[in-house]
């Protein structure tokens, strides 16, 4: 039997477009974008992932489709706050799409629907259920959630599989709170993928900038010092751009991390001043203290101290390096860390360290470049 949920209407009334040919855009620009999810969602790590059919799952409907040239990746997005009296959203999006050289693979495609979908997610194909009426998205789509044999909302999860012209496209919507909402997130999140994929524009390095997310978390009362979005070079530093901020959990309280670069890293950890005074933590900063290869150093700068801890030299096998940095700024202690593990950097030096620190000011979202 299949399911209906009266409420569909709602979420694609306005949303009939139709197919328009997209052989000349790249699978990214087809997917969907960080202003289509909402606020408080981040990107997964490698952006728009490149993939093809071939090999996803073992599918008999899959291996066909595949067999058509085609070209395609996915993007995730993650909720890792939600505003206050918002909703809350899905806790996870999958987007994905397929650009064919014609509209033979992605009709194929649509001949078999749950079994594309099951193999593209590993779902039980027993547990996608399809919901009625179809949505009015592309040139053909297919709504499913998932359910148990009883009938039972399981998963969290729903999806929306359509083809728009040569293209076809996918979005899952997971976590929701009950199975209706699960079903519009996924319409809705169909609907603005469907529209990039009706008007394709280029995408830009800001369209998935997620690294000023956390600094915007509601709620969070510590003051929040950064180095800026980027920090430009200078003599022998290389510039610096943030690429992740996050606010952490821990038993002292809120924190915060701040990571800017990507290989090496420099990272900016922001603690309350109670925290530090607790014993896990008086104690890990005691181990480092008397390690005979770590060397501290304290250093004054406007209106502020610091220590810097350097780590290797006399007589240890390495020579030394200036890895962590503590400051006590209002309200926040901040340790600046530098990741040398893979790759050597000037940041790991005296100079380095107090570019660094010299260089921490209040948090201020910048406006962004023209």
């Amino acid at each position: 039997m299949i399911a209906r949920v009266g409420s569909l209407g709602l979420a694609v009334a306005a949303t009939l477009l139709v197919a328009t040919p997209a052989a000349a855009a790249s699978p990214e620009e087809l997917t969907l974008r960080l202003a289509d999810i909402g606020a408080g969602y981040v990107v997964s790590a490698n952006g728009c992932v490149s993939t093809t059919l071939r090999g996803a799952g073992r599918s008999h409907v899959v291996d066909e489709v595949a067999a058509f040239p085609h070209r395609g990746c996915e993007i995730k997005f993650s909720r890792v706050w939600v505003a206050p009296g918002a909703p809350a959203g899905p806790d996870l999006v999958s987007s994905r799409a397929f650009v064919f050289d014609d509209v033979a693979g992605p009709q194929l495609a649509l001949m078999r629907p749950r079994a594309f979908v099951s193999a593209m997610y590993a779902s039980a194909r027993k547990d996608l259920k399809m919901i009625a009426p179809a949505p009015a998205i592309g040139d053909q789509a297919v709504l499913f959630r998932e359910e148990d044999g009883l009938g039972r909302y399981i998963g969290r999860r729903s999806y929306v599989l359509w083809r728009s012209g040569d293209v076809l496209a996918v979005v899952r919507a997971s976590s929701e709170p009950s199975a209706d909402a699960s079903v519009q997130a996924a319409l809705r999140l169909a609907a603005a993928q469907q529209a990039r994929i009706a008007a394709p524009t280029p995408l830009s390095p800001a369209d998935n900038d997620d690294a000023d997310v956390g600094l915007s978390t509601p709620g969070f009362d510590l003051p929040i010092y950064w180095l800026g979005h980027d920090l430009a070079a200078r003599g022998s530093l290389p510039s610096l751009t943030l690429n992740v901020s996050a606010p952490l959990p821990t038993r002292g309280g809120p924190s915060m991390t701040l990571v800017y670069g990507d290989d090496p890293t420099v990272a900016v950890d922001l603690w309350r001043p109670r925290t530090i005074r607790r014993s896990f933590f008086r104690s890990a900063l005691a181990i480092i203290a008397h390690d005979p290869c770590t060397h501290r150093k304290r250093v004054r700068l406007a209106q502020r101290r610091a220590t810097i801890w350097s780590f290797g030299g006399r007589g240890c096998d390495t020579r030394p390096e200036a890895r962590l940095a503590v400051v006590r700024l209002p309200g926040t202690v901040v340790m600046l860390s530098v990741d040398t593990r893979r790759r050597p950097t000037r940041y790991a030096t005296r100079a380095g360290m107090l570019r660094l620190l010299r260089a921490l000011r209040p948090y201020a979202p910048e406006a962004p470049a023209p």
